[in-house]
């Protein structure tokens, strides 16, 4: 968790510097030092804690994302090295369920597993590593 908030620092960074310039005040406004302003400790001490809880909403956002493209991790590691790698799909054997899948070979779903119509007119063989 603490990974990823660090890794997105340059837009966190401006905004942790804005929100938490603005949130030293009980009002929300940027504290100035005016005598209508009132120094909030409880907004100041909250504001830490607002964006370790933005950031776990934005990487369980994520994960249903990842989870929603069928394990677009997974397929990362696979690469089509066969003969038919040129084709919009080719055949995959997959000896953990002992049985062939189709999987489409280029573009953002590539490696992704897709219906077996479009592979039908190739022989069965193993094109993916």
């Amino acid at each position: 968790m603490m990974m990823a908030l660090l890794g997105r620092w340059p837009k966190l960074g401006a905004a942790a510097l804005v929100m938490g310039l603005a949130s030293c005040t009980s009002s929300g406004k940027f504290y100035t030092h005016e005598p209508d302003d009132e120094f909030s400790v409880l907004n100041t001490l909250a504001f830490p804690l607002v964006l370790v809880g933005a950031d776990l909403v934005y990487e369980s956002i994520m994960g249903a994302v990842q989870e929603g493209r069928g394990g677009a991790e997974a397929t990362a590691l696979l690469r089509c090295v066969g003969a038919f790698c040129h084709q919009a799909a080719a055949w995959d054997w997959d000896p953990d369920e002992n049985q062939y899948h189709c999987r489409i070979t280029h573009g953002l779903k590539g490696g992704e597993v897709t219906d077996a119509e479009q592979c039908q007119h190739q022989p069965l063989q193993d094109n993916w590593e």
